[in-house]
């Protein structure tokens, strides 16, 4: 008999707490919709900021969202313009089968919130420009990051800069080349000629002139002529494609033409020195002189080496040395080095240790590494 009263007051127990539990969670629904339609109303209202706190309250009540919950938050994320959330709400929402009357409600916001994005991520890239000119590298790197991450191509190549030269983060290749690539992949021309060189040159990752030759001519076609430049090697030494002399200066020139110097000197040089094409010192003399008339200084240098020379045109010191000066005064570093030998050697000019040694140091702090050589022996030489 005991036992039977037992269970009676169990089962009696147990009924109560159901019928307790049911009661709360209807009640905890009762308050979920209360809330829902407050934050609907702060949103009418252009309350966001207690729009988004009254719809959360309503989703921590009910334990659950659903499609018309995220809808509603979409709307809310997308006027506080924290279009990050946003993103990854709306996708949430595409992932249920709302009905579609609520699709079509929710569908234009797509489009403003990949607008807001690509705003945000540009604002991103330019904080990040400005805190780089300050040397503020840690700060600059967040701004990239958060470019990058918000799909603005040009902060994925900058932050891959900074993971390369360790600034603001630990130096990391194998990063860079992640983000070169991505770079490349939204259309940065810059990101794409990065990692050409990484593989022109091996540079943290396996040689391979192929893949180079992809990267440099996806960026040539979209008008970098560095890359133009840059392709114009592998053609030239058969590198990764098949060599092709014609297409080399072909491309040489092209950049040449867009007033990149290196590739004018190099356009001249394949017909000097008859690499890739067949020699042919008055075919580069041409080359030379057009570069030279039109203020590309680089072309006076190669005017310069086949005055000293003789080939293509007559051999003339003086000739060269003025070639030389021109390319100088132009902020050449080469013409510097090449006027810097005449006086050292006395070809033309009196020779002049002292004119020769301010000549080349002043090609050294442009980095021309022969320079650089040049006065370490002359330095030598004193001691």
């Amino acid at each position: 008999m005991n036992k039977k009263l037992l269970a009676l007051y169990l089962f009696a127990a147990m009924s109560a707490l159901a019928a307790s539990a049911v009661q709360a969670q209807s009640a905890n629904q009762a308050q979920a919709r209360a809330y829902y339609f407050a934050a609907e109303d702060a949103f009418t209202n252009g309350s966001l900021k207690d729009a988004l706190g009254a719809l959360k309250k309503a989703e921590e009540l009910r334990g659950k969202t659903d499609a018309r919950f995220l809808a509603l938050e979409v709307k809310i994320l997308a006027g506080l313009k924290r279009f990050a959330e946003a993103k990854t709400k709306i996708d949430e929402f595409f992932a249920y089968d709302a009905d579609s009357g609520l699709q079509r409600e929710v569908a234009p916001l797509l489009l403003e919130i990949d607008k807001g994005l690509a705003a945000s991520a540009k604002k991103a890239f330019t904080d990040g420009l400005r805190e780089v000119k300050a040397k503020n590298f840690t700060k600059a790197r967040q701004f990239y990051e958060a470019g990058c991450a918000g799909g603005n191509a040009s902060a994925c190549n900058n932050l891959g800069v900074l993971y390369v030269n360790g600034q603001g983060v630990a130096k990391n290749n194998a990063r860079a080349n992640e983000l070169y690539e991505k770079a490349c992949d939204g259309g940065n021309v810059n990101g794409c000629n990065n990692l050409a060189i990484r593989y022109h040159n091996g540079r943290s990752v396996e040689r391979n002139y192929t893949r180079a030759a992809e990267l440099y001519e996806k960026a040539c076609d979209r008008g970098y002529v560095t890359s133009c430049s840059n392709l114009a090697l592998l053609y030239r030494d058969g590198n990764g494609v098949a060599q092709d002399g014609g297409r080399a200066f072909e491309l040489f020139q092209t950049a040449c033409d867009s007033n990149n110097q290196n590739a004018c000197f190099s356009a001249g040089s394949m017909y000097e020195t008859g690499t890739g094409v067949a020699k042919d010192p008055a075919r580069a003399r041409e080359v030379y002189q057009a570069a030279c008339n039109d203020k590309k200084v680089v072309g006076c240098v190669g005017l310069g080496h086949l005055s000293q020379s003789g080939e293509g045109m007559p051999k003339d010191y003086s000739a060269a040395h003025q070639y030389y000066t021109q390319a100088c005064d132009g902020g050449n570093a080469h013409g510097c080095n090449d006027l810097a030998n005449l006086y050292r050697d006395g070809l033309g000019v009196n020779r002049d240790i002292e004119v020769a040694r301010i000549l080349y140091d002043k090609a050294c702090k442009d980095r021309f590494s022969a320079a650089c050589e040049e006065v370490k022996k002359l330095d030598q030489n004193d001691g």
